[in-house]
Order: C-alpha cells, then sequence, then structure tokens
C-alpha cells in the first residue's frame, strides 16, 4: 500500500471524527421533544390548540467551527467526500435549526433538511401530502367495510402464555418442559428444555454422553459468540448515542439485555458441561 492511499485514509477519519463530534450535539428530536405532562395535556383536550412550550438555548458556534475544520479537508471531487460535504452540511444546517428553536429560522432550516409536505417527490409525480392522504383514505375505507365478523377477545400476554403453559403440560404430562425466555438459562441447566433425543438414547452410555456433552459445548459457544456480538452492538450504540425514532430514547437501554442473557446462558451450559463429565447428569 502507498504512501499516498495511506495518507488519504488518515485524511478521511479525521474529516469523518470531526463530523462525529460535530454532530454528537445535534439532538434535534430531543431537543424539541415536549415534557410527559405537556403531552398529556395536549391530548386530553382533544389535540386541537399547541401549548406554548419555553425551549432551552442551544449555542451552535462549537459545531460549527468542527464543521468548517472538517471542510478544510475536504475535497468535494471523489465520492467519499461529496458524501462528507452533504454530511457536513446537514450537520450545520441542524445547528443552526436548533439554534433558531421557537423563531421563524427553525421552519426555514428545517425545509432545507426536511423539505415540505407539498414539494413534489423526487421520483414519483406526488408529495408526501398526498401520499398520506391516500393511506387515511384507503384506512377510513376500510373501517367502513363490514365483515360481519364478531370481534376477536382481547388476549394479554400473560393469558397467552397461560395457554401455552396448559398445552405443553398436556401433552406431556409430568415431563413438561418450563415455559420460558429470561429464565432459559435456568431451564438449560435442570434438563428442562425442549430437546430431541431420539438418536442420542439409543447409542450405548459413553457414546450417549459425549454426544451429550459435545452439543452442550455448541450450545455455550454459540451463545458465548452471541455475547460478544450482543455486547459490540450495545457499546456501538452506546458510544454513538443511537436513539429510537420519535421517542428519541437511547436503544443500548434494550439491546444489553441480549449479552447479559446470552452470557447466562452460556455460564449454564459450562456448568452442565462440567456435570455430565463427572457423571452427576
Amino acid at each position: 500500500m502507498t504512501k499516498t492511499s495511506e495518507n488519504e485514509k488518515e485524511r478521511i477519519r479525521k474529516v469523518a471524527h470531526l463530523l462525529y463530534e460535530g454532530a454528537r450535539r445535534v439532538r434535534i428530536l430531543r431537543s424539541i421533544d415536549w415534557p410527559i405532562s405537556v403531552k398529556q395535556d395536549f391530548f386530553a383536550k382533544g389535540a386541537r390548540e399547541l401549548p406554548e412550550i419555553s425551549y432551552p438555548g442551544f449555542d451552535a458556534t462549537p459545531t460549527i467551527e468542527i464543521v468548517r475544520e472538517a471542510r478544510r479537508m475536504i475535497v468535494p471531487i471523489t465520492p467519499i467526500d461529496q458524501w462528507l460535504e452533504r454530511q457536513a452540511n446537514s450537520i450545520e444546517t441542524g445547528a443552526r435549526m436548533l439554534a433558531g428553536v421557537g423563531t421563524p429560522v427553525f421552519f426555514e432550516r428545517s425545509r432545507q433538511v426536511y423539505g415540505e409536505p407539498t414539494e413534489p417527490l423526487r421520483y414519483i409525480p406526488a408529495n408526501s401530502l398526498e401520499l398520506a392522504q391516500s393511506v387515511r383514505d384507503v384506512i377510513d375505507q376500510l373501517a367502513r367495510i363490514d365483515l360481519g365478523v364478531a370481534p376477536t377477545a382481547h388476549l394479554s400476554a400473560e393469558d397467552v402464555a397461560r395457554e401455552i403453559e396448559a398445552a405443553v403440560g398436556r401433552h406431556f404430562a409430568e415431563d413438561a418442559p418450563e415455559v420460558t425466555l429470561v429464565g432459559a438459562s435456568h431451564a438449560f441447566a435442570k434438563n428442562h428444555h425442549i430437546a430431541i433425543t431420539y438418536f442420542v438414547d439409543r447409542l450405548p452410555s459413553k457414546a450417549g454422553r459425549a454426544t451429550r456433552i459435545a452439543a452442550t459445548a455448541l450450545t455455550a459457544f454459540t451463545f458465548l459468540l452471541l455475547t460478544i456480538l450482543a455486547a459490540r452492538m450495545a457499546w456501538d450504540e452506546y458510544r454513538f448515542e443511537v436513539t429510537s425514532p420519535g421517542l428519541g430514547i437511547p436503544t443500548w437501554i434494550y439491546t444489553i439485555w441480549l449479552p447479559i442473557l446470552s452470557l447466562a446462558i452460556t455460564g449454564r451450559a459450562l456448568g452442565v458441561i462440567v456435570r455430565m463429565r463427572r457423571g452427576e447428569d
């Protein structure tokens, strides 16, 4: 690899890092989000009148300075640089938009970023407002269709869980496995999970034990790999401050449980292997 290509890579890394640092403060939805009490009061009154909200001020100067520093290293000729230039423009526009929250500047800047509902779309001869109206018309038409079918009874998650447990109990009797999600590691360790042992049960004792140990080792390896990958995903979501659409809730709060539970199942699987080697299972 030539020195020129290495310098080019380093330049792109520096630009990307600067744009990332500049974008970290530009949290549009989180900045203009209404407090819970305001939302509840707004919908309780039929959503007829917009509430008066006092938004916190936003200083766009640090973000704009970072974007300007990044632009000094951007040469908008290659596709990568052109993409970086577009990101720089979006970040600066977003920062200026937040600085104008509560003023007409916010609307003008938001038009540059998101466009207007009446603007024609890029590939079809329609605009987003017309498409939204079409969807609403279709839903209204479907709502007026009477199929003559009685409404289905509402079933909660607890009702479904009870039905599944009852059905599993009728089928397996005293050998019924536990129906769990978070308790999957406990069910696995107690040998209460669903397992297909038709062929293993017909093997000699030593061969059957070796097969079970190998299968359990594969299970432990699979969940260990899932733990590592899920932990990296949760770390990336935390590091890059990924939030859910609309609500703006950090998504790592949800994904962090996947590596934790996967690690618990991995530990239980390793414990099963130890007990099988000792002849306890």
